[in-house]
């Protein structure tokens, strides 16, 4: 439609007569280059179908008046259309494994190739969708800015239908492999990669192959501050890189819990929304977690929010840490027990699993009828314990009771009363 304004910009001159005007839209080659422009043919079709057959009924009217009001017509007609998409003759059709699509418009087709974005692909690589904005769509501009893409070696096939996309709808929100780009959709992923691994991987996609890079580089003016995100983005992770860098020795309980990729959703969110950062920061009980020195030395998030993402992502980790100090200074085989419910595994538990035993052999042998005592020594009660507790009736690794050696290596210490294999589970035991 843009050839069509052009031709009334530039023509308002010879618009005296509706005939001549409606004539030279038809075979005058003045306007032959703007025949491939469906828009034009549009206009065209108005006034052979509307325009000239009102002027035949309309003659006996002072010709200057009728081309004034054809021209109003035609221009009010022109504005209309303005920005209506251009239809294409025949549509494109997307179908393959995830969708099944017709497009008559580019926009259509950006909507259908965001979503079916690998069907999409392999039409980008067989040309198809370039052969339908030449002879279908007629958009040449369009087919040689695809063209062009097409031939930038500097950009692989998923950045190459990124940028098409934002050539077929510029100002339309980008999709990316079928994740929209819209900030607030970007909010919600982030949110959801705290405890999704596969929008974790989506993050991580999103960074590391610097998506909103490629999205502020399709030149659509929309779009240019994807790339102040991307350098934000990337600017909060060198300085948490850094910060990591600075805690020397660097915490043992970080090994099962730092992985670069999950500070990456933390780190998007305090570009996007802060505010829900410092909510969730809020929630967690800082007075005790600052007791663990390395996580103290991270830094303060109110002087520098930058730290925001460490303090969150290394909360469980400084919560172990403090869980585990607090076990130790109580140091009772209850204290350590508790500690393993909650984390069987981790930097801590083997140490706490060496504690317990130690710990319920001295509580057992100062209360030697304390059944349940006993029954959870014996569960804990080592390889070396047992023989220790066998060796209390030997001499030299002589048995000097053999009764009592034995029942010794079966129950733990005994108490100084008769105790025998027909009463040992219901003396020792509570059996």
């Amino acid at each position: 439609m843009k050839d069509a304004v052009y031709v009334l910009r530039f023509a308002s001159p010879i618009l005296t007569c509706p005939f001549w005007f409606g004539a030279s839209l038809n075979c005058c080659p003045v306007f032959g280059v703007h025949f491939s422009d469906p828009g034009f043919n549009q206009l065209r079709a108005y006034l052979n179908e509307d325009v000239l057959p009102a002027y035949g009924e309309l003659r006996w009217r002072k010709p200057s008046r009728l081309a004034g009001e054809c021209l109003a017509h035609i221009r009010d007609f022109a504005e209309s259309c303005r920005h209506q998409p251009l239809k294409a003759t025949n549509p494109f059709r997307l179908a393959g494994k995830e969708c099944l699509a017709e497009c008559l418009t580019a926009r259509e087709l950006a909507g259908a190739a965001g979503q079916c974005w690998d069907d999409a692909l392999a039409e980008l690589r067989g040309g198809h969708i370039l052969r339908w904005l030449e002879e279908e769509l007629k958009d040449r501009q369009l087919a040689q800015a695809l063209g062009d893409l097409l031939g930038d070696s500097t950009l692989d096939d998923d950045a190459r239908l990124l940028h098409l996309l934002a050539l077929l709808a510029p100002g339309q929100h980008l999709v990316w492999r079928g994740i929209s780009l819209e900030i607030s959709a970007l909010i919600e992923l982030a949110r959801n990669a705290w405890d999704n691994e596969a929008d974790l991987a989506t993050i991580s996609q999103i960074y590391h192959r610097q998506v909103f890079r490629i999205c502020a580089n399709t030149g659509v003016a929309e779009y240019g501050d994807y790339g102040k995100i991307q350098d934000a983005w990337k600017d909060a992770f060198r300085h948490c890189e850094a910060v990591l860098s600075a805690l020397a020795p660097k915490p043992r309980v970080l090994d099962d819990y730092y992985d670069q990729n999950r500070l990456l959703p933390y780190l998007l969110l305090l570009k996007l929304d802060q505010g829900t950062m410092r909510q969730k920061l809020a929630k967690l009980d800082l007075e005790s977690l600052r007791t663990v020195p390395w996580y103290r030395e991270i830094g303060d998030p109110n002087s520098d929010p930058w730290v925001l993402p460490l303090m969150l992502e290394f909360s469980a980790a400084a919560e172990q840490e403090y869980l585990w100090r607090q076990a130790k200074l109580t140091n009772t085989s209850e204290s350590y027990e508790t500690f393993l419910e909650r984390y069987p595994m981790g930097p801590f538990s083997e140490d706490a699993r060496i504690a317990i035993p130690r710990l319920l052999r001295k509580e057992l042998l100062k209360d030697l009828n304390n059944s349940s005592l006993r029954v959870r020594y014996l569960k804990w009660r080592t390889r070396k314990q047992r023989e220790e507790d066998r060796e209390i009736f030997c001499k030299w690794g002589i048995p000097l009771n053999t009764v009592k050696a034995l029942l010794a290596n079966q129950y733990g210490p005994l108490p100084d009363r008769e105790i025998t294999p027909a009463n040992a589970s219901r003396e020792l035991l509570g059996k």
